[in-house]
């Protein structure tokens, strides 16, 4: 069985189509890589994410990544509205995340004084010509195209300084827990403190707490393991105290076991010193308790020019209260389904990975629905460029009319047909260019030249309507027609095959 030639009419047309996608797919490329559309719409929906969505997302809306954040706050339970002054500390908080070592490690670019120099000079046409794309990373050239969820989550929680606060809450009370273990330890030896030895115990005992608190303070030892040390320093004090069989050691024995209930892990101790991630969110949103233990630790920090101090007091003001609703909520989440508080900050880590990654995917369809408008719009441009009109096939299928080709009568073979397609088809130019003799061919009307405004007007509109066809064929994607065209060969092939 012998297919109609139609079918190498129709190849030759899927050929054509995939050739100017694949065009089209590589100038959408190279003008996405130039004009850093993925990572600038990336830094935006960021930076809308953080307002809560009160900003929007302007500038690169052709040609928005995949990559990126965007949408809403992130569906978290918090309040989608903010303050007004939310979107511009958004945009701080962005660029202080940018600026961290977490992101800024992934923005690689080509170095060497030829890709430098193309940069700078691409950079300044930009400019010239108002695409404001480039300008949205500041002093650099470009930024990362994607970013991580774990990169993110670690960068915006060191960025707002949540660890730091956790810490600073943590040690202030483990310093006043040594404190008060201390005076209650010289309160149940007080009878005793008028013997010099016993003065001297006690004095040791509570510089031992002392050093215990600065290597907590240190960071060599967690709050566990500082707990741990000091049980260890009280026991070695009742052990020293117990030969003289006074009634003071039993009391020190009573205190030690009701001050540590646990002596294997802790977990009362360590659930009444270290603030969850929720308790320390809700104090910055409701300004008090933790916020003002907060306070407290800034107040003894004298030093106003102290890191620390200007850390703390940045990170009091840092995040919109649009991000500290949705935080807020992703803790109590994570406070939920941690099974101790040293799990907390773990599991409130991979809630904020959660809530950017939900972000992270209603932006990629805001992506795929820009890219296509792209893509329309460079395929209408291939189309025209390259006088690619669609509707001028009609004259293909209409060779049977063409002169020169001899009539048939009805039912012809297939081998007539075939020759008298061959005959016309090379009278016939391909169908791409703005060559004199196409562009006579396509303002033909009926096959003469049109002779009223109507016949132009109609030309006009069917050559228009051909490009549009064309453009709209050449969005659909390399990928669509190669496969298509696969199949019709594989159809093809089976028809030779078969007698």
């Amino acid at each position: 069985m012998q297919l109609p030639p139609i079918v190498d009419i129709t190849i030759g047309l899927l050929f054509i189509y995939l050739t100017l996608s694949l065009l089209a797919s590589e100038i959408q490329e190279l003008l996405a890589t130039l004009l850093q559309w993925r990572a600038a719409h990336l830094k935006q929906s960021i930076a809308q994410l953080l307002s809560g969505g009160s900003q929007s997302t302007s500038g690169s809306s052709s040609g928005s990544s995949s990559g990126s954040s965007g949408g809403s706050s992130g569906g978290s339970g918090g309040r989608s509205g903010s303050r007004p002054g939310d979107s511009l500390r958004a945009e701080a908080l962005t660029e202080q995340l940018y600026d961290t070592p977490t992101i800024n490690s992934l923005n690689q670019e080509a170095r060497g004084l030829v890709a430098i120099a193309f940069r700078k000079v691409f950079r300044v046409g930009c400019n010239l010509v108002g695409l404001n794309s480039t300008r949205i990373f500041g002093q650099r050239t470009s930024g990362p195209s994607y970013i991580p969820a774990v990169s993110f989550a670690d960068a915006l929680l060191s960025s707002a300084k949540i660890p730091d606060l956790i810490r600073a809450v943590s040690l202030r009370r483990f310093e006043h827990f040594t404190q008060d273990l201390v005076q209650q330890t010289r309160q149940v030896w007080q009878s005793q403190l008028s013997d010099p030895r016993q003065l001297q115990l006690l004095d040791r005992f509570e510089q031992r707490l002392q050093d215990i608190t600065n290597d907590y303070k240190a960071g060599k030892f967690d709050l566990k393991i500082s707990l741990t040390r000091v049980l260890n320093s009280i026991d070695r004090l009742i052990i020293i105290l117990e030969p003289s069989g006074l009634p003071e050691v039993e009391q020190l024995k009573t205190l030690r076991d009701d001050t540590f209930e646990d002596r294997d892990g802790h977990t009362v101790l360590l659930a009444a010193l270290l603030p969850s991630t929720e308790e320390v969110l809700s104090g910055l949103r409701q300004k008090r308790a933790v916020y003002q233990e907060i306070q407290g630790v800034i107040a003894e920090l004298r030093d106003k020019d102290d890191p620390t101090r200007k850390g703390l007091e940045e990170a009091l003001n840092l995040l919109p209260d649009a991000v500290q609703d949705n935080l807020l909520n992703l803790a109590r989440r994570a406070r939920t389904k941690a099974g101790s508080v040293q799990e907390d900050f773990s599991e409130f880590q991979k809630e904020v990975e959660g809530w950017y990654d939900r972000a992270l995917d209603r932006a990629s369809g805001v992506y795929r629905r820009n890219s296509r408008g792209a893509s329309i719009l460079i395929g209408l441009l291939i189309a025209i460029a390259s006088n690619a009109d669609t509707a001028y096939t009609d004259r293909i299928v209409q060779v049977g009319n063409a002169p020169g080709v001899p009539s048939r009568p009805m039912l012809p073979q297939w081998s007539e047909v075939n020759q008298d397609l061959q005959t016309a088809l090379g009278d016939i130019s391909l169908p791409l260019g703005w060559d004199a003799r196409k562009v006579a061919d396509q303002q033909r009307y009926d096959n003469r030249k049109p002779q009223t405004p109507w016949e132009v007007a109609w030309v006009l509109a069917r050559t228009g309507l051909g490009w549009l066809i064309t453009g709209l064929a050449v969005a659909m994607g390399a990928p669509f027609w190669f496969d298509l065209l696969s199949k019709v060969m594989r159809v093809k092939n089976t028809g030779r095959n078969n007698p």
